[in-house]
């Protein structure tokens, strides 16, 4: 079962992006296996992953939040 599903996005914004392309040919091959028929939508969900799970990038964030806390 794909952890990423096709779902029909309403705000996006245009991107340009230079991927290698064995990887491109991976995630295609993905999608396509998926049924996702936007690559955007891929990259968008996981980027969403990365950001979510990646714990320096959490800390970062949440020690960010507590500074501009103390300047408000």
């Amino acid at each position: 079962m794909p952890i990423i599903k096709n779902i029909k996005r309403v705000d996006i914004s245009p991107i340009k992006a230079k991927v290698n392309p064995q990887i491109l040919e991976r995630i295609e091959v993905y999608c396509q296996w998926a049924g996702i028929y936007d690559l955007g939508y891929f990259i968008e969900k996981a980027a969403n992953e990365l950001l979510t799970r990646d714990p320096e990038w959490i800390l970062h964030q949440t020690n960010l939040e507590a500074m501009l806390e103390k300047v408000d």
